[in-house]
């Protein structure tokens, strides 16, 4: 990696550690030349114009290429006080795109036989007792990954933290107090669904929630953590990731900030763009929603291997699982009314000569992610960030734009996936 100089930013990254097959550019219809700086104006001209509104105090953007991370730009500074220069390896929590790396991890343990995706989960984990016997017996690994458990986005005995004194009065934090493995099961005990598991959609943290354990239990794990970074991270080079985030890390970690204006914060509508310092978020036993910690390098290596795999280079997940990860399992209506598809992690969508296209975002209090990816042209983004996440995901959503016009034309979408 290129020593850090100035800003922003920007390495070049040959991903070799897992084995993929490298595309070469010659060939592939509008393949990009990255050497070419327009690519770099245009991600900071679209950077300056977000920021004119949103002023996140850290960025870190990725592009990757045909398996290459080809741009790594760190933008902003890690503390608002202290305005250190926010590094290109800046681990932060990316929050709900855990989701992805549990489907990936259940994946693995397809290839190795050790789940069925169609089992009801308490033959893997059998103190799991759900607060409806008879529909618990139709909850399996597949519903919970596709957001058809039937069960809520959080369980009835989930506790938020006490608001910090960083906020301003009348300002609450949504950071839920860490579950201990008993009030984990009470949760899923006491949490009613909300309707028959395999009939509808329903986004939910707690059935990731339950997916992450169950997956651990059927793997032999002593938890979670200690299964994504055996199948998931070690294997795919991703030397940063982890469940949680430990001091030393934090050393790493751009101080997490909320806004005043943010319209997803209870009682945000105090002032105007003011940023308040915000705690981690801490999980407990309750981690397969929204419990690891990344970087853009790890999770460039990760979008990358989802790309580039093929038959003659799946030895970590093997190309057919990939295929199953990324299949729509159904459709299912965004806010905005627009139709889209799950597959098991991953939000799906056709956009005209763009093709299939992959995505999902993540947000904590102060601690944000943003992916997506078309395998089809090989070219993917990564944005984390500790200010507002609405200018991450406007932003996520022009640059991908802004390459994908490069390479397919510009008859695509004007907006694509957001949650």
């Amino acid at each position: 990696m290129s020593k850090i100089i100035g800003k922003p930013h920007i390495v070049f990254l040959t991903i070799l550690c897992f084995g993929l097959v490298t595309y070469l550019a010659a060939g592939v219809a509008g393949a990009l030349d990255f050497s070419d700086p327009q690519h770099t104006e245009a991600i900071q001209e679209r950077l300056q114009d977000i920021q004119k509104k949103y002023k996140n105090p850290a960025l870190n953007i990725g592009v990757v290429y045909q398996g290459n991370l080809v741009l790594n730009q760190a933008y902003g500074v890690m503390d608002l006080k202290t305005n250190e220069p926010v590094p290109e390896d800046a681990i932060y929590q990316i929050a709900s795109v855990t989701k992805t790396l549990v489907s990936a991890l259940a994946a693995s343990m397809m290839d190795d036989g050790l789940i069925d995706l169609d089992k009801p989960v308490g033959l893997y984990a059998s103190r799991l007792d759900f607060h409806n016997a008879d529909w618990g017996a139709k909850v399996t690994l597949r519903t919970l990954l596709t957001h058809k458990s039937g069960l809520p986005g959080n369980p009835v005995n989930r506790v938020n933290i006490p608001s910090p004194d960083t906020f301003p009065e009348g300002m609450d934090a949504t950071i839920a107090k860490p579950y201990s493995i008993d009030e984990f099961y009470i949760g899923v005990k006491s949490t009613p669904f909300v309707f028959e598991p395999g009939t509808a959609d329903r986004y939910s943290n707690m059935g990731y929630n339950i997916a992450g354990h169950v997956l651990a239990r059927a793997g032999g794990y002593k938890n979670l953590a200690e299964a994504l970074a055996d199948r998931v991270f070690g294997p795919l080079g991703m030397k940063d990731s982890q469940m949680g985030l430990d001091e030393e890390a934090k050393k790493r970690s751009p101080t997490p900030y909320v806004y005043s204006d943010d319209p997803s914060i209870k009682g945000g509508t105090i002032g105007k763009r003011q940023y308040y310092q915000a705690p981690y978020w801490q999980f407990g036993e309750a981690t397969g929603g929204a419990g690891v910690s990344s970087t853009v390098e790890d999770l460039a290596k990760y979008v990358a291997y989802l790309m580039m795999v093929d038959e003659h280079s799946d030895d970590i997940i093997s190309y057919s699982s990939v295929q199953k990860l990324l299949t729509p399992d159904h459709q299912y209506i965004y806010k905005s009314g627009s139709v889209y598809e799950r597959g098991l992690g991953w939000q799906i969508a056709e956009f005209g000569s763009y093709g299939t296209i992959y995505q999902h975002n993540g947000h904590n209090d102060g601690h944000h992610a943003f992916v997506v990816f078309s395998r089809e042209h090989q070219i993917g983004i990564v944005i984390l960030t500790n200010g507002a996440h609405a200018g991450m995901d406007i932003l996520g959503n022009r640059l991908f734009l802004y390459f994908m016009n490069q390479i397919a034309g510009d008859d695509g979408p004007g907006e694509l996936i957001s949650k």
